[in-house]
Formats: structure tokens, sequence, C-alpha cells
């Protein structure tokens, strides 16, 4: 339960078709009683076989606007039954929404077998999902030990999405990753959906705002700051991640309790000659 909401796992019937689900309350604002509001299933739709059932909905956990769900027995790409923790987050219609499929790297990668069993227990945290996989691999393959990933989550609300790029119409898009204190003053800026190899440089302003500047629009206003010191490049598939710790002298000014700020990244695009574009903006309050 977290304030108003409440989850509960059902674990895969014949009815629906072997496949796992959650059942979401909401507290009725009038009576003050708990009314079924919404039902979910894994978002990519992979199960195990031979069975079909993906365990959906044997682990739950909900806080802050967003639901963590673990299904240790769903296929990942490659086919390999590995599981699964994912994501829905709350969205302004009031329904929840599929945010992110999470797993370990080792078990993006397996093609072949079973385990390690990705989401056989998760919790949620600020800023930060808890995924236990009871049968991850060890040094010796021949052994499997239990273990636990610590995956870091977006944080912040979307202020205003990107313009048009030569990648893509909806433009570029931007996240922070991290959690929202400012005891921990540090985080992940990520960029997605970037021309490959492009100059990128992270943002971040006291206030919204809107200022068309060559192919963009900055979505920051006030005092705006650069983080870090030098461009970075998009990789080869169009993505940007780099980190900021306080003290490491790529964050300026310090972040402090009650403060709201605004990201967004700049980057070199091209239509067709080299200009100006912006990503999406987040806004953060720092707790």
């Amino acid at each position: 339960m977290d304030g108003d909401w409440a989850v509960a796992g059902h674990l895969p019937d014949q009815l629906w078709g072997l496949k796992g689900r959650v059942e979401v309350f909401r507290r009725s604002p009038i009576t003050s009683l708990w009314e079924h509001h919404q039902t979910l299933q894994a978002s990519d739709g992979l199960a195990s076989a031979p069975s079909g059932a993906d365990d959906f909905g044997i682990s739950v956990s909900v806080a802050g606007g967003r639901i963590l769900v673990g299904a240790p027995v769903t296929r990942n790409d490659l086919g390999g039954i590995v599981g699964a923790a994912y994501t829905f987050v709350l969205g302004q219609d009031g329904y929840w929404h599929p945010e992110a499929v999470l797993r370990t790297d080792r078990a993006k990668g397996m093609t072949t077998g079973s385990g390690p069993y990705v989401g056989e227990n998760v919790e949620l945290d600020d800023g930060i999902a808890l995924v236990y996989s009871p049968g991850d691999y060890r040094a010796d393959p021949s052994i499997r030990e239990g273990s636990v990933t610590v995956f870091e989550l977006p944080i912040g609300q979307p202020t205003c999405p990107g313009r048009p790029s030569s990648v893509t119409p909806a433009g570029a898009r931007m996240e922070v990753l991290g959690r929202p204190f400012a005891s921990y003053q540090a985080w992940t800026i990520e960029g997605q959906e970037l021309p490959r190899q492009a100059a990128v440089l992270p943002l971040m302003g006291t206030m919204s705002g809107s200022t068309i500047f060559s192919q963009g629009e900055l979505c920051l206003g006030g005092a705006v700051f650069r983080l870090g010191s030098a461009f970075g490049f998009s990789d080869g598939v169009g993505r940007f991640s780099e980190s900021f710790e306080s003290g490491d002298g790529l964050v300026e000014p310090a972040v402090l309790a009650g403060s709201t700020w605004h990201f967004q990244l700049w980057y070199r695009d091209l239509h067709p000659t080299p200009v100006s574009n912006f990503s999406s903006a987040i806004e953060l309050t720092f707790r």
C-alpha cells in the first residue's frame, strides 16, 4: 500500500491464459472504500515455456507514483527464461502505464536454460528498485547464489517535449536517474533518440522557460548552468549517459533541500547542416 493505492499480485491461471497479473485498488475519495481500479500484465508479453506461465505478480511494491512487479520466469529477447521486474508509472489520466523492463546484464544475454529468475522479490524506494534473483550464477557456473540488484529509476516530471530532430519527429528524450534527496547529490543524466556520435551538453536551470533557439526549444529559464566542463558524445545508437556527484567540480551550484531544478540536453543536430537542438526537459524538486 502507498497512500490511497494498494496492489495485489495474482499468479497465472487458465482463465487469463496462464498470464500473471496485478490488481490495482484505489481508495474512493467519496466513500473511503477500496475500489478496483485497473489490471496490469507484463508489458512485453514474453512468457516462459513449456507451461506458458510467467509468474508476473509473484512480488509487488508500490511507492511514489510507481509500481514494481516481479516476474521471475519471463523470457528475455533471446529466448532465455531469466525473469524480469516491470515498472509502471501513474499518468496524468489517473491510470498506470508501462515504464521499463528491468533485467541484470547476465539475464539479458542468456540464450538457453533458465535462471537467474530476476524478480523473485522486489522493493521500491525513492528513485531505486531493489530486485532479488535467487538463482544468479557466480564465477563457478555450477554454483548459483542469490543476489540483489539496485536499479536507478527516472525521477522528476517532464515539462516540455523535444522538438523534431534529424532522427525522429518526436525529438530526443532525457531522463534523470538517482535519488531525489539533496544530501545524496549524485545522479545520472541519460539521453535517447539522439543523432549518433553527436556532441551533447547537459544543462540545468533554476526555472522553466521557452526560448526558440536554432532548431530546438530551450525549456530552461532563470540562471542556466552547464553540467560538466566539456562536451560529451552520444554513442553509435544515439544514447548518452553521464554521472555527476557533488564535489567533483561538475555540479554548480550546490543542490539544496527544497530547491527545484530543471534539466535538459543541448545537442548538435543536422538539418542538413549542423544546428543546435534540445531534448525534452525534466523538473525535479529535491527533498
